[in-house]
C-alpha cells in the first residue's frame, strides 16, 4: 500500500475528458470490454501487480521527483487506465518498490492489459518505461525489475475526474496537449503564483491549472467541475453519518464534530488501500475512516454520495457517506430518456447539463433553459427556468411544459442501478436520463 501525508506535494496528473460540454456523442456511459463473462469469472477479486523501478544511470532524483504507475488496458474504441499509484518520493533514490491492486470489476472493462511507469520532476517527465504486457487472469504478477529509460519526446498520459467526467493528456515539449472527446487543445505554459498552469495559445478561456491532486479547467470559455486526479480524495471533502451523528472535515487537518463533545482538529495521514478505497489514519488518537468510492445514500434523507464513508473509533464502527453531491450530476450533458413513463415525442430532444455555481442548462424540447440550481442536505431544488422564445408544433410545446413543471418542482435526484440520473418533482413526476446520447 503506499501512503502519502495529507499535505500532498503539487504533482500535475491530467487525463482523457471523456466527451466534451456539448458534443453528447462523445459522453461515456458504460464501456464494454472486449472480455466474455466466462474471463471475468477467471479473474480473482483483487489482483496485486508489484514490482521494482530502476534506471541505470547514475544521476540523483530532485526531491520533489514523483513516481506514477499505472495498469491499462485496451477496449474497442480505445485505451482505458484501469488504476494507478502515484509515490511521493521526497528524496527516496531508485530502486523504488511498488505494488498496485485492481478488482476484477475494473479488469473486466478492458483486455490486453499492461502497465507503464515515469518519473517526473517539477512535473515534468524525466524517466520512462516501455508498456508491459500483463497476463493477470493467472493471477498476482511480481515483475521484479522495472528498468525506466530517458524520456524521449514521449508522455504518459494520466487521468482526473471532473465531476462525472474523465479528461487526460500530456507533455509534448514545453506543450500540455488536453485531450477533450475527440478535439486537441495545445496548451502553453503561462506564470502562476502556484502550481502549474497552461493556455491556450490566443484563448485565455481555455485553460488548465493543477494544485496537486486537483485541477480546474476551462474549455471555450465553459468551467468544468473540480477535476481530482484518479485515486485521490477532493479537498475539503465531508463526511458524516447518522445515529449517532458524526461529521469529519478534511483539509490540511481533520476536524471531527458530534453533537456530545467540541470540535477537534487533528492531523492525518493518507493510505491508498487500494485504487478505489483510501485510509484516512488520525495521528493523535486511535480513530480511522474509511472511504471508497462509489455511490452511497444517506440513510435518512436519501441523498446520493460518490463516496462510502466508515468511521472506526474506539473499537466501533459507524457508516456514513462522504464528498460532494454535485460531483455525481456535473461534468456531463445529460439526455433525458423518460418523462415519467413515456419517452420523448420521437424526434425530440431533452438534456440536462449541471454546472458550476449552481447553474442548469438545456433543452427543454423546443427551446433551450437556463435555470439556478440548489443542492442541500435534504434534497435538490431548482429555480424557475428563463427560455428562449422559439414557437414549435403544439405536441412538442405540450412535452416542453411538463419538463419545465418538472424541473421547477424539482425535490431530490437520485442515481439508479443504471448510472441514470432520476429527478424527482414534489407532485410525483419524474424526469429519467443518461449520460450522453
Amino acid at each position: 500500500m503506499s501512503k502519502i501525508m495529507g499535505a500532498l506535494g503539487a504533482f500535475l496528473i491530467l487525463a482523457l475528458l471523456a466527451g466534451c460540454g456539448g458534443n453528447d456523442d462523445n459522453d461515456i456511459a458504460s464501456i464494454e470490454g472486449d472480455m466474455t463473462e466466462a474471463d471475468v469469472v477467471e479473474l480473482q477479486p483483487m489482483t496485486r501487480v508489484s514490482g521494482s523501478l530502476l534506471y541505470r544511470a547514475r544521476i540523483a532524483l530532485a526531491p520533489d521527483a514523483v513516481a506514477l504507475i499505472q495498469l491499462m488496458g485496451a477496449t474497442e474504441e480505445d485505451d482505458l487506465i484501469l488504476a494507478e499509484q502515484r509515490i511521493q518520493l521526497d528524496g527516496r533514490q531508485v530502486p523504488i518498490d511498488f505494488d498496485l491492486d485492481v478488482d476484477a470489476e475494473t479488469l473486466a472493462q478492458a483486455s490486453d492489459w499492461r502497465l507503464q511507469a515515469v518519473i517526473q520532476e517539477a512535473g515534468r517527465t524525466r524517466w520512462l518505461s516501455e508498456a508491459i504486457p500483463l497476463e493477470l487472469g493467472s493471477g498476482d504478477q511480481a515483475l521484479g525489475e522495472v528498468e525506466l529509460m530517458p524520456y524521449r519526446d514521449t508522455a504518459l498520459a494520466s487521468i482526473m475526474n471532473c465531476g462525472q467526467r474523465q479528461i487526460r493528456a500530456g507533455h509534448d515539449g514545453e506543450s500540455l496537449v488536453l485531450d477533450v472527446g475527440g478535439e486537441r487543445f495545445v496548451l502553453l505554459p503561462v506564470e502562476a503564483a502556484s502550481g502549474a498552469r497552461y493556455e491556450a495559445k490566443g484563448d485565455p478561456e481555455t485553460r488548465f491549472w493543477s494544485k496537486g491532486d486537483q485541477a480546474s479547467l476551462t474549455l471555450n470559455g465553459e468551467e468544468y467541475p473540480l477535476c481530482v486526479a484518479q485515486g485521490a480524495l477532493p479537498r475539503p471533502l465531508q463526511a458524516r453519518g447518522n445515529e449517532p451523528f458524526w461529521r469529519i472535515d478534511l483539509d490540511d487537518r481533520m476536524t471531527l464534530s458530534t453533537p456530545d463533545e467540541e470540535s477537534q482538529e487533528l492531523a492525518y495521514e493518507l493510505e491508498h488501500e487500494n485504487s478505489s478505497v483510501t485510509l484516512v489514519h488520525s495521528m493523535d488518537m486511535g480513530m480511522e475512516l474509511r472511504l471508497e468510492q462509489g455511490l452511497c445514500r444517506d440513510n435518512m434523507t436519501g441523498m446520493p454520495y460518490p463516496f462510502k464513508a466508515e468511521l472506526v473509533r474506539d473499537g466501533e464502527t459507524h457508516p456514513g457517506c462522504a464528498g460532494d453531491p454535485e460531483q455525481l450530476l456535473q461534468g456531463v450533458t445529460w439526455t433525458v430518456g423518460l418523462i415519467n413513463d413515456e419517452a420523448p415525442l420521437d424526434g425530440s430532444r431533452v438534456t440536462l447539463r449541471f454546472m458550476p455555481e449552481q447553474r442548469l442548462a438545456g433543452v427543454a424540447s423546443c427551446n433551450n433553459f437556463m435555470a439556478g440550481y440548489e443542492l442541500t442536505g435534504e434534497g435538490l431544488s431548482v429555480q424557475q427556468a428563463a427560455t428562449t422564445m422559439k414557437a414549435c408544433e403544439a405536441s412538442l410545446m405540450e412535452q416542453e411544459q411538463k419538463v419545465l413543471e418538472i424541473l421547477q418542482g424539482a425535490q431530490r435526484f437520485d442515481i439508479n442501478e443504471e448510472g441514470e440520473l432520476v429527478l424527482y418533482s414534489d407532485q410525483g413526476q419524474r424526469l429519467t436520463a443518461r449520460q450522453g446520447g
